[in-house]
């Protein structure tokens, strides 16, 4: 490949695609692939979310932060989702701050008052 067109190739694929037009699947591996490189994908899609309280947290910190309630260890959660324990501590230390909190017992009742204040 000639230099030009490396500079056409590697231009054209910084042009930002909306991530509406691209499957999510894509769009995961794709994040993935930037962060293996160093580098980071342009907006996560979180724009506008609650900065804290349960609903700041993602879908897998509420799954963590579920099981924390259920009193569960972080070994345990690991297992369950098949992630590292050392994964488990990143995902609490967000939620911690997420919730403004900083114990796992305060995370267990930040996750029951949530359930009470679901209706139905």
């Amino acid at each position: 490949m000639s230099p030009r067109s490396f500079r056409r190739t590697t231009k054209a694929a910084s042009v930002p695609i909306p991530s509406s037009h691209v499957p999510e699947r894509y769009r995961d591996g794709a994040a993935q692939e930037l962060r293996r490189l160093g580098r980071r994908a342009a907006g996560s899609g979180r724009a506008g979310k609650a900065q804290h309280g349960i609903d700041a947290l993602s879908g897998r910190e509420r799954e963590i932060a579920e099981l924390v309630s259920q009193g569960k260890t972080n070994r345990e959660i690991g297992e369950i989702l098949f992630l590292s324990p050392k994964t488990i501590e990143n995902h609490l230390s967000r939620i911690f701050s997420k919730l403004q909190v900083s114990s796992r017992t305060e995370v267990a009742r930040q996750v029951e008052r949530s359930r009470e204040n679901v209706p139905g």
